[in-house]
């Protein structure tokens, strides 16, 4: 995983090739009784397939807060987006793919009120599905991807910028399910700080359950 300390569950993946991206979304309200994000985050990491994964979040019987997981292996793929009171799951479009932002793209109904959702969160999706409509396929073109500055500094590749952006990627991680590895790069994905490789070279079939 890719974590801040103390987090039980964030982004990364399994020795079964299962892995989970998390997007923060801004819905009101709570639900006390509910499963922390980054709980399911963690069990979608302690499952053996995407579809495990999907019954035993839904299984749970409502999320605490607002977010958004991906969950996909080499096989299968799709999203979770969750507020208090609703689940919806998005799933592949027609050319298989999944693209999401800090929005939501689901209906939650009339009393999931959305506030203060990051402003360039449409223009950053919209700009990945253009992006996606010339993509190749190779690993080379993914990784560029996330390099774009269109739109700089509310870009794919978001950079801080006194006065106007506050915030900036942090860091960028792509995996490859087939090879059970994920690179990773620190900083913003144009120049980043470090680049690394999570790997398991060898099946580890007790670190799922």
């Amino acid at each position: 995983m890719i974590t801040e300390a103390g987090i039980i569950g964030k982004v990364g993946f399994n020795s079964a090739g299962v892995a989970v991206n998390y997007n923060a979304l801004h819905l009101q309200g709570l639900r006390p009784t509910g499963l922390p994000s980054h709980l399911a985050l963690r069990m979608a990491l302690e499952s053996t397939s995407p579809s495990q994964a999907y019954d035993r979040i839904v299984e749970q019987g409502g999320m605490a807060a607002s977010a958004f997981i991906m969950v996909g292996n080499e096989q299968e793929a799709y999203g979770l987006e969750f507020s208090p009171i609703s689940l919806r799951k998005q799933v592949l479009d027609a050319k298989g793919r999944l693209v999401h932002t800090n929005h939501c793209l689901l209906n939650h109904g009339e009393n999931a009120k959305e506030l203060d959702p990051l402003p360039d969160s449409w223009s950053r999706h919209q700009r990945m599905e253009n992006l996606l409509g010339g993509f190749n396929g190779t690993k080379e073109a993914f990784s560029r991807l996330w390099e774009d500055e269109d739109n700089y500094p509310f870009s794919i590749c978001r950079a801080y910028e006194e006065g106007k952006s506050r915030g900036a990627t942090l860091f960028n991680i792509m995996y490859d399910h087939a090879r059970r590895e994920a690179t990773v790069r620190f900083g913003r994905p144009k120049n980043p700080d470090e680049t690394f490789v999570l790997r398991f070279d060898d099946e580890d079939k007790s670190a799922v359950s």
